[in-house]
């Protein structure tokens, strides 16, 4: 499908793993489809992108009026996660952003998609991000120490079903969702499938 040239990408956290895979994903893109790819992020430019649809915008919202409490795994509902569960309760600043989209998005004649993937798995600079690899790291330190491997959470995160979603599977999910016109005011969970225990790794 073509869109119009005044088709925009607006990606925030560009410098971040999700953030630089699909900068990446959209510059392959033809200029007929993506006119202009918005890059938003807290630090200066980390990219290393040549493309004339590029704009990088640095902007801190650390001073920001509205600010989220991460309260890790005390509100974590069952999983598999569905799209249609009820949501679990407790404070969660992802429902706040969901409800503003929504009614944005209703008061402008808006489509909206949201996607939620899991853990976003991948590489960008100064940010490696991979479970295997942290693990990894920690068995080094540990050997190097002369210390014995032991897990570090409780008995219910050693027990806990985890799954991750790989930065690309992600990205191209969210380009094609975003251009597809059969899919509107949806959400979708994205992620790659494997159920992974620490207790099994």
């Amino acid at each position: 499908m073509t869109l119009p040239l005044s088709n925009v990408a607006c990606v925030w956290v560009a410098n971040r793993i999700f953030g630089t895979v699909m900068i990446d994903l959209l510059v392959e893109q033809p200029q007929n489809e993506w006119s202009k790819i918005i890059c938003i992020s807290r630090r200066p430019t980390q990219l290393d992108v040549e493309d004339n649809r590029v704009y990088f915008i640095s902007i801190d919202i650390l001073q920001a009026s509205f600010c989220g409490v991460d309260k890790g795994g005390e509100y974590l509902t069952s999983r598999p996660y569905v799209e249609d569960a009820p949501r679990h309760k407790g404070s969660n600043f992802y429902y706040a952003q969901e409800d503003l989209l929504k009614e944005y998005a209703e008061k402008n004649g808006w489509k909206y998609i949201i996607t939620r993937p899991n853990v976003i798995i991948g590489v960008s600079y100064g940010n490696f991000m991979n479970f295997a690899v942290s693990l990894a790291l920690y068995a080094c330190i540990q050997k190097e120490k002369g210390q014995s491997l032991f897990f570090l959470c409780n008995k219910i995160a050693w027990n806990s079903m985890m799954d991750h979603s790989n930065a690309l599977k992600n990205a191209r999910f969210q380009l094609w969702s975003s251009t597809n016109d059969k899919i509107q005011n949806e959400i979708f969970n994205i992620h790659n499938g494997d159920e992974v225990k620490f207790r099994t790794v």
